[in-house]
């Protein structure tokens, strides 16, 4: 039989997370493709940084995209302010918004616009390391920065 203890504890605890990522991976498919759009722009709304991946996906998606309007957002996604910067941590998630720019990248110069994805990719580095001073060694973007410097060296 449980001891008091015990049972306090218990009703008075902090409910736990009920499915991990691995269960979302699989199972959020099945809730079609505009419910998720829908969840994904509220959420962007309180996401900075879900906010400054989405917006690089969709730059990337114009058919239009061109270095200017690249950089736009890349200005965006990429800057962290002095005062952020001394509460960004790497389990913030800030290394997806890299990520993603790499991936965009990539996929830019398999479907053939190599230049600009050489731009980006430059300019990406070039901003990424200046944003890289304000953090102390061994922050996040170090490494996906070395990504990119590594695909633009091959």
């Amino acid at each position: 039989m449980p001891s008091e203890k015990s049972r306090y504890v218990s009703q008075n605890s902090e409910p736990s997370r009920i499915f991990e990522v691995e269960d979302f991976t699989n199972q959020l498919p099945s809730l079609g493709i505009d419910k998720l759009a829908n969840i994904l722009a509220v959420r962007s709304e309180c996401d900075e940084i879900l906010n400054k991946i989405l917006s690089i996906s969709l730059a990337f998606k114009n058919p239009a995209a061109d270095i200017e309007s690249v950089t736009k957002v890349l200005n965006y996604a990429i800057h962290i302010t002095d005062n952020e910067s001394n509460f960004v941590s790497d389990h913030d998630g800030h290394e997806l918004i890299l990520d993603e720019i790499f991936k965009q990248i990539t996929l830019m110069a398999e479907n053939g616009n190599i230049k600009l994805a050489k731009q980006v990719a430059k300019y990406t580095l070039e901003k990424g390391q200046r944003m890289l001073e304000k953090f102390e060694e061994g922050f996040c973007w170090g490494r996906a920065l070395e990504k990119i410097e590594s695909w633009l060296e091959n």
